[in-house]
């Protein structure tokens, strides 16, 4: 059995002609998005926080305006001149059918004297309707748009938008299980016992919420399968935090590291992290959407970076409490328990970030900063990529799309 036939082929030729436009759109998109965070202040996290989320998106946006606008009437179209056709010939000759299909073909009515009777001529209720005979109406009918006056690569997207569809549902599929296993492990810990030697969490996480600016006070729990301090949970939030803190940290550095977490809930982190993990999923197809993914992760953490330091902290504690547990943290197979629930913590991600973060903290520039000719280069990069694209997307889909 052939499961490909089971797809409807008008979806599939929108949603093929959708993702074609995504590539030159969203590499659009990624391109503006990195031109005004660019043109910005670089230490106002908060802004280009929100011009990397307006972007994402964005993106998810243009395909759906794109799917909803496109429409394949090539089908449609035959079906109509058809339709219309086998309304039309009630009443009609054989020779002016003739005639009229001619006329059809060529785009040009032919004149040509009436064979009916003249009664005939005067009542007919086509004629008495329209206006005209019910030939010269036949060949007004506009030729309808056939694969032979397709391009060959509008031929190839007719052909193949079955497969591109199908690939893509996998695809997506695959990328939506990963997400629903990094949501089960979180459930997992939260239901796992707990025990500590850290008596006075529950006060330590009391006073940073109140620190913070935070309106209620989350669960918190220590974890043996995390390397460091995250929040999971969109509804009910609960902090863990790892067993290695019990010991390996001071009751000041712990207190700053939770102080961090809060930022998150206070900021409604973990909303904004499932819905970007939902277009990662969608749009995975397309390296933009993954570059401004990273974006918003590193600037999220960024922002409760500041939002920690303007509760009152000192830049060279907050920084030493992230070394310290970074140190604790450096055992790769515990980091590897941590992959499955990276889907929804809201924690930064490689040690390149986590350093250009104490950078920042400390008010430092790292050595391996972008330079201004760099940016620039990677900014004409990302204009000069859609403006190749799109003319060669449009010529694929555009005889698909004609009214």
């Amino acid at each position: 059995m052939n499961y490909l036939t089971t797809i409807d082929g008008a979806f599939a030729l929108r949603t093929t002609t959708a993702l074609l436009h995504f590539v030159w759109q969203g590499t659009l998109i990624a391109a503006i998005a990195h031109l005004i965070a660019s043109l910005s202040r670089r230490g106002d996290a908060r802004v280009q926080y929100a011009v990397y989320v307006t972007a994402l998106v964005s993106m998810l946006a243009s395909v759906a305006v794109t799917f909803s606008l496109v429409e394949p009437h090539a089908p449609a179209m035959s079906s109509t001149v058809e339709t219309s056709s086998a309304d039309l010939t009630i009443g009609v000759a054989p020779g002016e059918m003739r005639e009229a299909s001619r006329a059809a073909d060529t785009g040009v009515a032919t004149p040509r004297p009436s064979t009916l009777p003249p009664q005939h001529e005067s009542t007919s209720p086509v004629a008495e309707q329209f206006g005209q005979s019910p030939a010269a109406e036949l060949a007004s009918v506009p030729p309808a748009t056939s694969a032979a006056t397709m391009t060959p690569r509008a031929n190839w997207v007719a052909a193949s938008a079955r497969y591109v569809t199908a690939g893509y549902l996998v695809g997506v599929m695959l990328c939506l299980l990963r997400l629903a296993h990094g949501m089960s492990s979180g459930l997992r810990m939260r239901q796992q016992p707990s025990s500590s030697s850290f008596p006075d969490l529950i006060e330590l996480i009391r006073e940073q919420a109140r620190v913070i600016g935070l309106r209620f006070l989350p669960k918190v729990r220590w974890c043996a399968e995390v390397t460091v301090p995250v929040v999971i949970g969109v509804v009910r939030p609960l902090v863990l935090v790892p067993a290695a803190a019990a010991t390996g940290l001071s009751s000041r550095q712990l207190q700053a590291l939770l102080a961090h977490e809060l930022a998150h809930l206070r900021r409604h982190d973990l909303a904004v992290n499932l819905l970007q993990r939902l277009i990662e999923s969608l749009l995975f197809f397309h390296p933009a959407v993954w570059y401004i993914s990273r974006r918003i992760s590193d600037e999220r953490e960024n922002c409760c970076d500041d939002l920690v330091l303007a509760a009152g902290w000192e830049p060279s504690s907050y920084a030493d409490a992230l070394v310290r547990m970074a140190e604790l943290s450096h055992d790769e197979r515990l980091r590897s328990k941590l992959a499955a629930l990276s889907a929804l913590a809201a924690t930064t991600g490689t040690p390149t970030e986590f350093k250009r973060r104490v950078y920042r903290i400390l008010g430092l520039k790292p050595a391996g900063e972008l330079r201004p000719g760099r940016t620039a280069l990677l900014a004409a990069l990302f204009s000069a990529v859609p403006a190749i694209a799109a003319p060669l997307v449009w010529h694929q889909v555009a005889p698909l799309a004609q009214a």
